[in-house]
């Protein structure tokens, strides 16, 4: 069980029409930021992810695989940053987004600088196949 108001966060990524890896990610006033929640009295750390990305997206979730769990500190705060990649080669990413969701995709070099505000530490590198 996790400290009450402990945060946990995630990101998806799929492959763009080149092959370039795009990331899910909420767009803020200040840049771009994981989508996070905050753990649920009666949930696992990955299990209140998983509801929060039903909540969020149009995508059956069995097609998400955990690629990486890793570390994030985010204004003093470690949290488990989820890192999920879509089995389904052929899901246009950007159909599951509703018209009115402030989430984004956006590719890996885009992040870069304007994630600052989040530590990440043992992100590998995504390239193309």
């Amino acid at each position: 069980m996790m400290l009450e108001n402990h945060s946990v966060a995630c990101t998806v990524m799929a492959k763009d029409t080149d092959g370039d890896y795009v990331f899910l990610v909420e767009d803020q006033p200040k840049g771009f930021s994981f989508l996070k929640t905050v753990i649920s009295r009666d949930k696992t750390g990955l299990a209140s992810i998983i509801e929060k990305i039903k909540n969020e997206l149009a995508i059956d979730v069995a097609e998400l695989e955990l690629f990486e769990l890793t570390n994030a500190v985010v204004e003093k705060a470690r949290i488990p940053l989820f890192v999920f990649s879509c089995r389904d080669e052929g899901l246009h990413y950007k159909e599951v987004l509703s018209s009115d969701s402030n989430l984004t995709w956006q590719h890996s070099e885009s992040l870069t600088n304007t994630l600052k505000q989040w530590e990440i530490s043992g992100v590998p590198q995504f390239q193309k196949e």
